[in-house]
This record gives structure tokens, sequence and C-alpha cells, in this order.
């Protein structure tokens, strides 16, 4: 075989190889099912809506109110989060608030002064419709993670 049919016959072959190779289709490598996030274990598990009596008695207002409890068994930090209702598009943000595990916290309407056990939107009017609504709770990226809906349209 002469130089140039040698040379030929390789570069002929590499020319081959590198053609092969690029029209071939890319073969994805195995890889585990996509798993979502864990939800955490926080869910509103009451909600009370319009307390009694007059719609701007600050004990009627109080009297409307969320129970939002970790059903988990770790601590759950709530700074961020949102709780919100749909008929009269209103939205709580929490601020420092670390729910134990088991724990349960109240979120009133009205007025008062923030504990561990009870929480104070400072809302001068309800929230939620007695008729119906949603409270929709969210993490601090906007997740959903519980919502409770009564009443019917």
């Amino acid at each position: 075989m002469s130089r140039l049919s040698l040379r030929l016959a390789v570069t002929t072959a590499a020319a081959t190889a590198i053609a092969a190779s690029v029209a071939l289709p890319a073969v994805a490598a195995p890889h585990a099912p996509h798993v979502p996030a864990p939800r955490t274990a926080v869910a509103i598990t009451k909600v009370q809506a319009e307390g009694p009596g007059s719609s701007r008695s600050a004990r009627s207002l109080d009297a409307e109110t969320v129970t939002i409890t970790n059903e988990g068994r770790t601590s759950v930090n709530l700074k961020g989060w949102t709780l919100s209702d749909t008929a009269l598009r209103h939205t709580y943000r929490f601020g420092y608030v670390t729910l134990r595990a088991h724990q349960s916290v109240v979120v009133h309407t009205g007025w008062g002064r923030n504990t561990a056990r009870d929480l104070y939107q400072g809302s001068r009017s309800y929230v939620f419709s007695k008729r119906h609504d949603t409270a929709t709770l969210r993490d601090k990226y906007g997740k959903v993670e519980s919502v409770k809906t009564w009443g019917h349209r």
C-alpha cells in the first residue's frame, strides 16, 4: 500500500469515527426518579370564622381564629410563612415563630399581645367569611402547606 493510500485510509477511518460519534443519539445515564421534597407536617387544624357579636368589637375580632398545628416530630420555623383567605384577599405574614413538635398556635384576627400560643393580625375587620371561604397556609417559598375550606358557592 502506498503512503498516499495509507494516509487516505487513516483519514477516512478517523472521519468515519468522528461522524459516527456525532451522529449517534446521546444516551442519558440512568438516574433516580424525581423525588419531591418532603412536606412539613404543619397544618391548619381549626378555623373559627367571624366571632360572635359586632364585627367591629375587639372581642368579636379576637374570637375569629385559625389554629395551626405542627403535627410532625421536629420544630418548624414559620418566619416568612403566610396565612391567607380567598374571599376577602387578606394575607398575614408570620414573624419569628417556631412551632415545636405537636405544638399549636392560634392566629387571632384582632389586636393583642403576641405570645408563644397566640398571635394577632391587628385587623379592624373580619378576615374570613362565615358562609364560604378558604384559609391557605404557605411556606416562605410560597408552597402551599395546608388548606382548609368551608361552605360552598
